[in-house]
């Protein structure tokens, strides 16, 4: 009846562990993405001497970069000129630095250029946005070169430690010269950059002499009578010396910062592939001032064509800013009338690195009813460079949530909130600049409705500033609905907060009305959002190496209560035991072994429970979910018998038996112990679960009553009298 009833219980226990399981937390996201996140983005084409300028952003929530790690750039090596400029022409600005080798490459044909950051100079407590741009000239694109790509691919890899968090890539197409040649044509071997849809060649000012400017004369081979060349000179620019741009023969040097090459040499397509110096042929011929110069070539035949080469030296003191795009114009005329005009447009790049950042809070971090009011600040810091006016800060909205209204802004600098009821944004736009070094705030007032609101819900709101093409995410602003009661589960021991405890919540007529709630690391679980009235929690599920309790918890929940109901509740931690059970009866030759054995369990000497174990197992053994201690805190002990296995001999080491077959025509051996006379204890410290050998008799079993050995000796003395009475007779006889 005992086994009966221990099967029932067992079986209901592990019906109850079953149930466990999880609940998905429903969160409403504004925005999803990598957190923290890497994007880069690379120029919709690339030509010939192009500025290539690659933005590598680095975006991250508070407290989501709280250890050191590194972006790895990949540049296909074909859309490199000279792969030094991927760091001489790199700016970066804490919390950046290039690693150790800073370039390298890969088995794919890119360069790798390995960039670090260090987390211990990122403000933990802010969403950051950090900007650095990589600048490097593409090479020369040819039409019909085989080996010129239709496009290239870039991609960065951000890893946090060892291991990579967010990737991102981005293709540029790839756009060829044209071959056609022409009567005049101007440009300069500078790197270009598009600005406000003008490519203009980027001046060097720390280096005039690679400013070059090429002016093609007669390529496509005319007569023009009395050709003259004319250049003007841009304000705030003076001719120097060039640099070397085509491998030119003869004598290099300038007249008047000018160099004149004639074309010697073509190739099967007519294009020209060598050239002669003749500067001082034409050395009369050249004239100059601050504005410009002008060459008079006289009557140009089809064997005329020209390279005319100069650079530009830009003035002290000059900025992107103050300089602007210029124009540097050519002029072909004949007999003083104008055949061609080509012009080149000319900048300075600004090289400030950029560092933003934008920060969002919430008034409030939790709510406990279905409605409510919430209010935004949303703060765009300008920590290197400016915050250029125009600048967007848009704010898609959470679900179940409306703009109100505007609470506070700075009317100069912050433009008033725009709501599109379509996308459900809320758009801000800057003014004027927000400078280096300084910060503008925005809060706004939202309404929060939504009826089916369950607890654990999470009301999640980022925003994101747009500068240089890139949409900066802020850190999330969240609020959780609570809920009406909270339950922390403990250690009964040490106190300390148990983590991974599953609970439902039933109300007063048994109806489950929560269930799979699991404690977080605090061991705190909440109810979710409960009606007035009488509630249990029950623990359906313990937390691992502890002893389930299913006793119910009651709470109620009061009518129009502000703040959730607060119970407790402990368990106690679990230990096991376990063991294997070892035959030596030549592989039962003498077929006496039994299909089952039974281990009985001892805690602290006294009986608590037994198992059968059998060749399914393995004969091998577990008493698991035991309390370890006891309501004092103190240990208990625990140790095992064997159940008397008839015709075999018991040897026992710790929690593992021998059974040794003996033969019935031989005599009984005693059971064996490996030291009966120092048992060894596997933990004197008493840390650890207690192991006690205990002896056994063979065949004997558990300890017999008195009356029956009394019974036992009764019945042999009259079997031994009735023996003798009859030998008595036999000798009578």
């Amino acid at each position: 009846m005992r086994k009966v009833v221990q099967i029932i219980i067992t079986s209901i226990l592990i019906f109850g562990m079953c149930l466990g399981g999880t609940t998905a937390v429903n969160q409403v996201h504004a925005k999803a993405g990598d957190d923290p996140g890497v994007t880069i983005t690379s120029p919709d084409t690339i030509s010939s001497r192009q500025q290539v300028e690659l933005k590598v952003t680095l975006s991250a929530s508070a407290g989501k970069l709280d250890q050191d790690g590194k972006i790895e750039i990949k540049i296909p090596q074909n859309s490199v000129a000279q792969k030094n400029d991927l760091t001489n022409n790199l700016i970066l600005g804490d919390p950046f630095y290039l690693l150790d080798p800073a370039l390298t490459e890969d088995s794919e044909g890119n360069y790798v250029l390995n960039v670090a950051y260090d987390h211990t100079k990122i403000e933990p407590n802010e969403a950051t946005g950090e900007t650095f741009t990589i600048k490097y000239q593409a090479p020369v694109y040819k039409e019909n070169d085989e080996n010129v790509p239709d496009n290239v691919k870039f991609q960065a890899d951000l890893s946090k430690g060892d291991k990579i968090v967010s990737q991102d890539t981005d293709q540029s197409k790839i756009q060829t010269d044209n071959s056609g040649l022409p009567l005049l044509s101007k440009f300069s071997t500078r790197p270009h950059k598009t600005v406000d849809g003008v490519s203009a060649a980027v001046m060097s000012m720390d280096n005039p002499a690679s400013n070059i400017f090429a002016i093609v004369v007669n390529y496509n081979q005319q007569n023009v009578k009395n050709a003259v060349l004319r250049d003007k000179t841009p304000e705030k620019t003076e001719l120097h010396d060039p640099g070397k741009y085509i491998p030119v023969s003869g004598d290099k040097t300038p007249v008047q910062h000018i160099q004149i090459a004639k074309v010697t040499d073509k190739n099967e397509t007519g294009n020209p592939i060598a050239w002669k110096f003749v500067t001082a042929d034409y050395a009369d011929k050249i004239t100059s001032d601050k504005n410009g110069f002008a060459i008079n070539f006289g009557d140009l035949t089809p064997k005329d064509s020209f390279v005319v080469m100069y650079a530009e030296k830009v003035e002290d003191g000059s900025t992107a800013d103050t300089f602007g795009v210029k124009m540097n114009t050519a002029t072909l005329e004949s007999n003083g009338s104008t055949l061609r005009t080509a012009t080149e447009p000319l900048m300075l790049d600004s090289s400030n690195y950029h560092f933003i950042t934008l920060s969002k809070k919430v008034s409030q971090s939790t709510i406990s009813t279905t409605k409510g009011t919430f209010i935004y600040s949303l703060t765009a810091k300008a920590k290197s460079g400016n915050i250029p006016a125009g600048t967007k800060i848009v704010d898609p909205l959470p679900d179940y949530t409306t703009f109100d209204h505007t609470v506070k802004r700075d009317n100069e600098a912050i433009s008033k909130g725009e709501y599109d009821a379509k996308s459900h944004t809320v758009t801000y736009t800057v003014l004027k600049d927000i400078i280096e070094g300084t910060n503008q705030t925005i809060d706004f007032q939202v309404d929060y409705s939504n009826p089916m609101a369950k607890q654990g819900d999470e009301v999640t709101n980022k925003a994101y500033i747009n500068y240089e093409g890139t949409n900066i995410y802020s850190n999330d602003a969240t609020t959780t609905l609570e809920g009406s009661a909270i339950l922390k589960k403990s250690d009964a021991r040490t106190k300390d907060p148990l983590a991974g405890a599953v609970f439902k919540v039933i109300d007063a007529s048994g109806k489950t009305v929560k269930k799979e709630l699991k404690t977080d690391g605090d061991g705190l679980v909440k109810s979710g959002l409960l009606a007035p009235g009488k509630y249990r929690f029950i623990e359906t599920k313990a937390p691992a190496g502890y002893i389930l309790d299913p006793s119910p918890i009651p709470f109620e929940v009061q009518a129009g209560a502000e703040g959730a109901v607060h119970v407790t509740k402990e368990n106690i931690e679990a230990t096991s035991v376990s063991g294997t059970k070892t035959w030596e009866d030549d592989h039962d030759k003498a077929g006496k072994r039994p299909t089952s054995i039974t281990i009985k369990l001892y805690q602290n000497g006294k009986y608590f429970k037994s198992k059968k174990v059998d060749e399914k197992m393995e004969w091998k053994y577990l008493f698991d979910g035991l309390p370890k201690y006891d309501k004092q805190g103190k240990q208990y002990t625990y140790t095992v018998k064997e159940k008397a296995v008839k015709g075999y001999q018991t040897i026992q080491d710790g929690f593992d038996f021998t059974n040794k077959y003996i033969p019935s025509d031989h005599s009984v051996v005693p059971p064996h112990h490996s030291n009966p006379d120092k048992p060894e204890d596997p933990d004197p410290a008493g840390n650890h679960i207690h192991r006690t050998i205990e002896k056994h008799l063979p065949a004997t079993g558990d300890t017999l009553s008195v009356s029956a050995v009394a019974l036992g000796i009764i019945i042999l003395a009259a079997v031994a009298y009735i023996l003798r009475k009859k030998y008595i007779k036999y000798l009578v006889k």
